[in-house]
């Protein structure tokens, strides 16, 4: 009886581990669609920027990580924009307009969108993330490249890849 019990609890948080999918590096990054708050809440895709390298970020206003990881973001954003890096910034903020405020204060300028959902959002589900600031790095063809990379792998990886 007891050995039933233990084998049930093993295989009750298998599974429970095994609903939470999680995004890979050389797995294709599953799409998602969101509303674009830096153009005129556009309904855009994640593979509407296929093509180029994309940092795929997921933060929040009320996260002082995430705020550092934005300002980051920012200068990469300006830096390499032009050479061909995308961002794409998913905030996981309950209130609309306080992610619109931290927006304009952050001067961020890339695609952004905000699932009200927070961690219980299906695009966290989907990518298989538990915490926040949490960021991919998807090659041209939308290929994971990194998971949760520092900002010091991402410029050098972008050094290698598109500064040249």
């Amino acid at each position: 009886m007891r050995i039933n019990y233990i084998l049930f609890i093993v295989v009750f948080f298998a599974l429970a581990n095994l609903s939470q999918a999680q995004v890979s590096v050389g797995q294709i990054a599953p799409d998602f669609s969101f509303k674009d708050a830096n153009n005129k809440n556009q309904e855009t895709k994640l593979s509407n920027f296929r093509g180029k390298i994309t940092i795929v970020q997921f933060w929040a206003s009320w996260s002082l990580p995430c705020r550092r990881v934005n300002a980051e973001q920012v200068k990469l954003y300006k830096k390499y924009n032009k050479k061909g890096l995308e961002i794409v910034a998913m905030s996981l903020d309950k209130k609309e307009e306080r992610f619109k405020e931290t927006i304009k204060k952050d001067g961020i300028k890339y695609p952004c969108g905000n699932d009200i959902l927070e961690m219980e959002s299906t695009i966290v589900s989907l990518y298989g993330m538990k915490e926040i600031p949490y960021r991919f790095l998807l090659d041209a063809t939308g290929k994971v490249v990194l998971r949760d990379p520092d900002d010091a792998t991402i410029e050098d990886y972008l050094n290698k890849t598109i500064a040249k």
